[in-house]
């Protein structure tokens, strides 16, 4: 073997021997271990009100990427270190901004917003109903006024010609 040779295979086997006492692995973390089903509960808790800062509208509980086990690592850290659940949520909320709360606050200029979304399909629903009236109410006024001056609607005839004539077939 060359020089050369001799120094690549024995860098390969001090990265093969970082690797193997713990270097690069990427197994539970020692504070995995230390999380009561308490905290464990707490944690997943958590994890599921915030949301992952790089995907869209993906919980921190099922996102995969290198950020969210990061965030997650960090949770188990501050439940170990005996933080509450809102202190870790306002601390992931403070770092990365209110686009990873899963759920909206309900302050504020979001009292706006709901009240916006609100008051929109409360009037939606209003105009809906009142149009709704008023094609019942004119087709009354409509059928009365008919009746009044002794006309039958227009072309009723021929439809019911047409309709007689459309089942007597159809028996056949």
């Amino acid at each position: 073997m060359t020089g050369r040779a001799t120094m690549l295979l024995c860098a390969a086997v001090l990265v093969a021997v970082a690797f193997a006492f713990g270097g690069g692995a990427s197994g539970p973390s020692a504070h995995a271990q230390e999380l009561t089903p308490e905290l464990e509960e707490r944690q997943l808790g958590i994890e599921r009100q915030l949301l992952c800062p790089q995907c869209t509208n993906k919980r921190l509980d099922v996102c995969e990427l290198a950020i969210c086990i990061d965030m997650r690592q960090q949770i188990q850290e501050q439940l170990i270190q005996g933080r509450t659940n809102d202190e870790i949520i306002f601390f992931f909320s403070n770092r990365y901004g209110q686009r990873v709360l899963a759920e909206i606050p309900r302050e504020g200029f979001n009292l706006v917003l709901f009240g916006w979304v609100g008051g929109s399909m409360l009037l939606v629903a209003l105009g809906g109903g009142l149009f709704l009236w008023h094609l019942r109410r004119s087709g009354r006024a409509y059928r009365a006024s008919l009746a009044a001056s002794g006309q039958a609607p227009a072309g009723s005839a021929e439809d019911d010609a047409w309709l007689e004539a459309e089942l007597s077939e159809e028996q056949r």
